[in-house]
C-alpha cells in the first residue's frame, strides 16, 4: 500500500459520514457524485476533510466530483513535503514488517498435543516489577509450583536477581522457596537457550503459561522491542503447544488498541484496531504479540489476554517502578515547573489490583472471555494530578501544549533530566497525523475510550475492584516518589497529617452510636471502610485531604451488638467538614490556578458568601431537622471529632430507586421529577417565611452581608472564566449575554427580596439527591446541605430542571414549573400568583447561570465534569424559553 492509498480509509470514513452511507459502499476510484455529492454536501465534506487531516481544503477540490483517490493525492500535495512523504513511506514499510511478524507459524498447532492438567505455572518476567508481584500473589492463590525462567548466566544469578526485586518492593516469599523454581534461561532464544532434553522436560512439567515479560519502553522503536515483546511471545505459544496443551495468560497493554484509525471505543470482543494509526513502538510490538495470541486461540489454544492500563505502585504503600512513564513524566514536569495542558486520562491501576485480577482469573476452571480489560473505572485527569501536585507543594503550573513542548525541546537535553529518556516519545510527530505530536495522540479525542463492562462484571464476581485514583492514592504515590528521589520533599507547611487510626475511628464511632440509640452498653465489634469519593466533587475531596485530620469522605460497614445481645449491621457515610476558613482558602487557591483575577476576586468575596459557615450550617440542619425536612434527609447518627475535624455520621442510602444519576438524565422520568418536586414542596412549605428561625440554624439569605462591589467583581470573574466554554458550546452571542447577566445582578437581588422565600437546598441536583423506594412510590432524600440558604423556592426547582432535562426536552420546563407551584400551594395551603411565580423562576434561572453553574467550571478546568456541557446547554434553552436571557 502506497502513501496515497494509506489515506483512503480516513477519507472514505469522512465521506461516508457526510453522505450518510456505509463506508463499505464507497469505491475509492469512483466519482463521489455517484454517491449523491452535491454543492451543499461538498461544503460539508470539504470542512470535514480539513478537520480530519489538519489542512485547509481548497474550494475547487470538490467542484468536478472527484474520487477518494484523487482527493487523497491533492491532500498529499498540499500537506506533505517530500521529506515527510519519505518518512511516511518508511513508516509503511515498517508496518509491513510488523504485520509479517504478527503471522503465527503454521507448525504451532495446539491440537496435536493433549491438554495439560495440574497447577504448575511457567511465569515469565519474574525479575520485573509486575512479575515479582505476580509471584507473591500466585503463591497466595495456591498455585502448586512456579517455574520462573530468568535471563542470567547461571541459576544462582537468576535467583539473586529475583530475590533483589522481591526485596526492593518488600514482597514475599523468602527465597529459596519449595514452590518456586527459578532458573537461567533466555525466552527469546530457541528452546529458551536450554538443551533439548531440559526444554522437553519443562514442556511436560508446566501446565499453564503466564507471560508477563516485556520491554516497556515508550521511547524505543519497534525494531528494538520486537525480540522480547513479539519473538518471546511466539516462543511462549510454541512452548504452550509442546508436550501438552497449556492455557496461556498473556499480559498485553491497552496501548495495542490506541489507533487513530480505529473507532471511538474499544470493547473486549472487538477486533484489534488497524495498525496504521499506531505509532508508538511499544504499542506496535504489543499489537503484533496480540495478533499471535489471537491466532493461537483460533487454532484451539485456550488463551486469556489482559490488556492492562498503566500499572502504578501498590495501593497500600505506593511503592512502584520509579522509572516508569508516569514517574518520569511527573518528575520531569516538576523539574520544569510546568506541565502540558492536555486532555489526558490517567488510567492508572495499582499493581496489587492487576496481579489479584490475573491470579483470580487464572484460578478459574473455565475462561469467561478471551480478552480482559484491566482499567481503572475511576481514573484521574492529568490536569487534576498536576493541580494536586501543586497544592501538595511541588510547584508546577499548566501551560499550553505548544509552549510546553518547546520548553521540553530546550530544557531537557541533559542526561540527568527526568524527561531526557522520553524525548524520542515526547518530540515525535508521526507522519499523516496533521503535525500533531505523539503525546497529543494519546489525549482525547484522539485516543479511543476503553470499554470494560464485561471485564468489570467478571472481576466483581471474583471480588476484585480497582481503587480510585483520588487524592489518597496520589499522595501514596507521591510519598513513594519522594523516597525514591523522583520528587523532592515539599515544605512542612504543605504536608498534611496522617489519617486517624482504626482504633481512633472505632472509639469515636462507638461513643456516637451509644448516644444516638441511648444504649450505653452498645458495642462496636467490627468496622470496615470503603472508598466512595465522588468523581465530581473536586473541591470537597481536596478540602478533606487538606484537613488537619486527613479524614476523607468514605463509607463504613459497622457491626454492633445492641441491647439484649442483638447483632446489627449499619451502613454509614462519614463526611468530614473542614473548617470554613480552610475551605475558602482552598477554593481561592484553586481559583487562582485557573486565573489570578478569579482567585483574587474570590478572596475578596468568599468571607461573606454562601461559603461562609458551611460546616456549622450543615451540622445544625441535620441535628435540628424535624417534620418534612427530616423525612427528606438521610438518617443522622450524630457527629464526631477526629483530630480536630468534625465528621458527620449519616445513613448510607441503600434503598434508592435513583441515586448518583447526574450523567443519566434519561432515568429521570416525569414521575421521578415530580417525586423530587413533591419532596422539595414539603420542605419549602415547612419553612416559608421563617427567616429568623433559620438564622438560628446558620441559614441566611443569599447575598446577605456580602459586599456588593466584591460580589460584582466575583460574578464578572466567574463569567470570564466560564466564557471560553460557553462560547464553544453556545456561541458568541450566548457568551456576551452571560457577561451581561453578571452585570445586572443587583436589580434581581432586590426583586427576589420581595417574593416569598424559604429554606432552599441550593445544590439541588442529582449529585446530591436520591429517590428512595417506598410502598407509596419514590420519595426524595437530599444530602449535602452546606450551601442551604433562605431564598426563593424556585432556586431548587430551576437547578433541578437544568440537570434532569436536556436541551431537547427543555420545553417540558413550563409544565414542571406549574406542577411545582401547585404542589407548594397544596402543601402550604397558600396561593402563589402565577406571574410572580414565573418572575421568581426567571430570577432563579439567572442566579443558577451566574453563581452556581460557573462554579462547576472551576472544577472542570482540572477534572472534566462530564455533565457540564449538557447542563449548560439546557440552562441556555430554559433561559431563552422563560425570557431570562438578555
Amino acid at each position: 500500500m502506497g502513501v496515497v492509498e494509506s489515506l483512503e480509509p480516513t477519507l472514505i470514513a469522512v465521506a461516508a459520514r457526510c453522505l450518510r452511507m456505509n463506508p463499505a459502499g464507497i469505491n475509492p476510484q469512483a466519482p463521489l457524485a455517484r454517491y449523491g455529492l452535491d454543492s451543499l454536501s461538498a461544503l460539508e465534506l470539504g470542512t470535514a476533510i480539513g478537520d480530519a487531516v489538519g489542512i485547509e481544503v481548497g474550494e475547487d477540490w470538490l467542484l468536478d466530483s472527484p474520487s477518494i483517490r484523487s482527493l487523497a493525492q491533492r491532500v498529499l500535495e498540499r500537506a506533505v513535503p517530500q521529506e515527510e512523504q519519505d518518512e511516511r513511506e518508511a513508516h509503511l514499510a515498517r508496518l509491513t514488517r510488523i504485520r509479517a511478524d504478527a503471522e503465527l507459524p503454521a507448525d504451532i498447532d495446539p491440537m496435536r498435543v493433549p491438554a495439560a492438567s495440574g497447577a504448575t505455572v511457567l511465569l515469565t518476567g519474574a525479575n520485573g516489577f509486575l512479575g515479582a508481584h505476580l509471584i507473591a500473589e500466585l503463591l497466595a492463590a495456591d498455585v502448586h509450583t512456579l517455574l520462573c525462567p530468568v535471563r542470567a548466566a547461571s541459576d544462582a544469578e537468576a535467583q539473586a536477581r529475583v530475590r533483589a526485586t522481591l526485596a526492593r518492593y518488600a514482597l514475599g516469599p523468602a527465597l529459596p522457596h519449595p514452590r518456586v523454581r527459578i532458573f537461567a534461561a533466555d525466552i527469546g532464544r530457541p528452546a529458551f537457550g536450554l538443551s533439548s532434553a531440559r526444554y522437553a522436560q519443562l514442556a511436560h512439567t508446566a501446565t499453564a503459561v503466564l507471560h508477563s515479560a516485556a520491554d516497556l519502553n515508550w521511547a524505543a522503536p519497534y525494531e528494538a522491542l520486537s525480540a522480547i515483546n513479539v519473538g518471546a511471545t511466539e516462543a511462549m505459544l510454541r512452548f504452550a503447544c509442546t508436550g501438552a496443551r497449556k492455557r496461556v495468560h498473556f499480559v498485553s497493554s491497552v496501548a495495542a488498541c490506541y489507533s487513530t484509525r480505529g473507532s471511538g471505543t474499544v470493547h473486549e470482543d472487538d477486533s484489534i484496531p488497524d495498525l496504521e494509526g499506531i505509532h508508538l513502538g511499544y504499542a506496535q510490538s504489543k499489537w503484533a504479540a496480540e495478533r499471535l495470541v489471537a491466532s493461537a486461540h483460533e487454532r484451539g489454544l485456550e488463551t486469556v489476554t489482559y490488556r492492562a492500563a498503566l500499572i502504578g505502585g501498590h495501593s497500600a504503600g505506593g511503592a512502584g517502578n520509579d522509572q516508569d512513564l508516569i514517574a518520569r513524566l511527573i518528575g520531569g514536569c516538576v523539574a520544569l515547573g510546568h506541565a502540558p495542558d492536555l486532555d489526558w486520562l490517567l488510567d492508572v491501576c495499582p499493581v496489587d489490583f492487576v496481579v489479584r485480577a490475573i491470579a483470580r482469573i487464572a484460578r478459574e476452571p473455565q475462561c469467561g472471555q478471551r480478552v480482559v480489560h484491566l482499567r481503572n473505572s475511576r481514573p484521574a485527569h492529568w490536569n487534576e494530578a498536576v493541580l494536586w501536585l501543586d497544592l501538595h507543594g511541588h510547584r508546577v503550573a499548566l501551560e499550553p501544549f505548544a509552549a510546553w513542548i518547546e520548553r521540553v525541546r530546550r530544557e531537557t537535553r541533559e542526561p540527568a533530566h527526568p524527561l531526557q529518556p522520553l524525548r524520542p516519545f515526547l518530540l515525535e510527530r508521526p507522519a499523516g497525523e496533521g503535525g500533531r505530536y505523539l503525546p497529543q495522540l494519546y489525549a482525547r479525542p484522539h485516543v479511543p475510550a476503553l470499554r470494560a463492562e464485561s471485564s468489570d462484571a467478571w472481576l466483581q464476581r471474583l471480588g476484585v475492584q480497582c481503587p480510585r485514583l483520588g487524592s489518597q492514592l496520589l499522595e501514596r504515590y507521591a510519598e513513594s516518589w519522594v523516597r525514591e528521589g523522583v520528587l523532592s520533599r515539599p515544605s512542612a507547611a504543605q504536608l498534611r497529617a496522617s489519617g486517624p487510626t482504626a482504633e481512633e475511628w472505632d472509639s469515636a464511632l462507638q461513643a456516637a452510636l451509644r448516644a444516638h440509640f441511648a444504649e450505653p452498653g452498645l458495642a462496636l465489634r467490627d468496622s470496615s471502610a470503603h472508598d466512595c469519593g465522588s468523581e465530581h466533587s473536586l473541591l470537597g475531596e481536596l478540602a478533606s485531604w487538606r484537613s488537619e485530620s486527613a479524614a476523607v469522605l468514605h463509607a463504613r460497614t459497622l457491626r454492633v451488638i445492641r441491647a439484649g445481645g442483638r447483632a446489627s449491621t449499619l451502613e454509614l457515610m462519614l463526611k468530614p467538614k473542614p473548617g470554613a476558613e480552610r475551605l475558602r482558602a482552598l477554593t481561592a487557591e484553586v481559583a487562582a490556578r485557573c486565573n489570578p483575577e478569579l482567585g483574587a476576586a474570590f478572596t475578596a468575596y468568599g468571607a461573606t458568601s454562601e461559603f461562609a459557615g458551611t460546616a456549622q450550617r450543615e451540622l445544625a440542619l441535620y441535628a435540628g431537622a424535624s417534620g418534612p425536612l427530616r423525612g427528606c434527609m438521610p438518617v443522622y447518627f450524630g457527629a464526631i471529632e477526629v483530630r480536630g475535624t468534625l465528621v458527620l455520621l449519616l445513613e448510607r442510602v441503600r434503598d434508592a430507586a435513583l441515586i448518583d444519576s447526574v450523567d443519566t438524565p434519561a432515568l429521570w422520568s416525569p414521575a421521578c421529577v415530580q417525586a423530587a418536586l413533591d419532596g422539595a414542596a414539603r420542605i419549602h412549605a415547612q419553612w416559608l417565611g421563617r427567616a429568623q428561625e433559620l438564622a438560628g440554624l446558620h441559614v441566611r439569605s443569599s447575598g446577605a452581608g456580602a459586599d456588593p462591589a466584591a460580589t460584582e467583581r466575583w460574578l464578572a470573574a466567574l463569567a470570564a472564566h466560564a466564557g471560553p466554554w460557553v462560547r464553544q458550546w453556545l456561541g458568541d452571542a450566548a457568551a456576551r449575554a452571560h457577561v451581561q447577566l453578571a452585570a445586572a445582578g443587583r436589580p434581581r437581588l432586590q426583586a427576589a427580596s420581595k417574593l416569598p422565600r424559604t429554606l432552599v437546598h441550593h445544590d439541588f441536583n442529582p449529585r446530591n439527591i436520591a429517590l428512595r423506594t417506598t410502598p407509596l412510590g419514590p420519595r426524595l432524600c437530599a444530602f449535602d446541605w452546606e450551601l442551604a440558604a433562605y431564598d426563593l423556592p424556585q432556586r431548587d426547582l430551576m437547578e433541578l430542571l437544568c440537570f434532569v432535562l436536556t436541551p431537547e426536552s427543555a420545553a417540558q420546563a413550563t409544565r414542571y414549573l406549574e406542577y411545582a407551584r401547585l404542589a407548594l400551594e397544596r402543601v402550604s395551603r397558600r396561593a402563589f400568583d402565577v406571574a410572580a411565580w414565573h418572575s421568581g423562576a426567571r430570577i432563579a434561572l439567572a442566579h443558577f447561570g451566574l453563581r452556581r453553574l460557573p462554579m462547576y467550571f472551576i472544577a472542570h478546568r482540572f477534572r472534566p465534569q462530564s455533565f457540564l456541557e449538557r447542563v449548560t446547554r439546557t440552562w441556555w434553552q430554559l433561559a431563552n424559553a422563560l425570557g431570562t436571557a438578555p
